[in-house]
């Protein structure tokens, strides 16, 4: 039915256990460096570590030419979902978090790990990176109040999960999946297919002006 049914990471989701292999980004993204930088002068070797390894495995930014009929050009890459909320009874665990979004290229959003607010980092810490602030956020609002959230990452207590379950459910707008434990990396990246049909180009003058 062509690249528009879907790719690689679209076609695991049939198959339990199953793992795309993807070739990793060539370059990490620049947040996630400046992260596990500071993690690393924090003292948080751990974090750092977790951190460059998913540098490593992250395929953000892949793309690769398809075949397809004569005069037509597919393109596919892959790219961010957006905004990810994250939430952690640990600090560890946050962080790792933290790290998984920012090397696919997303947004982190952390939210209260229990309803009375609190959380093992409830602010931005002394000290984190200003140049962070667009790519980490710490939400002032409840679950069911945080705009465009294109996924959920959630560790702890099976209530607190359930709970947080509830919360996305009750949402307006999309369905926001939800990933525990820990989250495979293509499941934060959103396949995206540009098809080009490069015959009906040529043959317009007015489509290869606008071309």
């Amino acid at each position: 039915t062509g690249p528009k049914a879907g790719g690689p990471l679209y076609l695991t989701r049939f198959a339990p256990g199953a793992a795309p292999a993807l070739p990793a980004a060539e370059q990490p993204d620049p947040a996630l460096t400046t992260f596990a930088q500071w993690a690393a002068a924090q003292g948080l070797a751990a974090t750092a570590r977790t951190a460059w390894d998913a540098a490593k495995a992250s395929p953000l930014g892949y793309t690769a030419e398809l075949p397809g009929p004569v005069g037509e050009r597919n393109e596919y890459r892959l790219a961010p979902r957006g905004r990810i909320a994250c939430l952690a009874t640990s600090v560890e665990a946050l962080w790792a978090q933290v790290a998984a979004v920012l090397a696919t290229g997303n947004t982190a959003v952390i939210v209260a790990s229990s309803p009375d607010r609190s959380s093992p980092v409830a602010t931005r810490p002394a000290g984190f990176p200003a140049s962070l602030a667009a790519r980490v956020e710490w939400a002032d609002t409840d679950l069911g109040r945080i705009p465009d959230l294109a996924a959920m990452l959630a560790e702890g207590p099976a209530d607190r999960i359930a709970q947080a379950s509830r919360e996305l459910a009750s949402r307006e707008g999309a369905i926001v999946p939800l990933h525990t434990g820990t989250c495979p990396l293509h499941l934060l990246l959103e396949e995206v297919t540009l098809s080009v049909n490069t015959a009906a180009a040529g043959g317009n003058a007015s489509l290869m002006a606008l071309a």
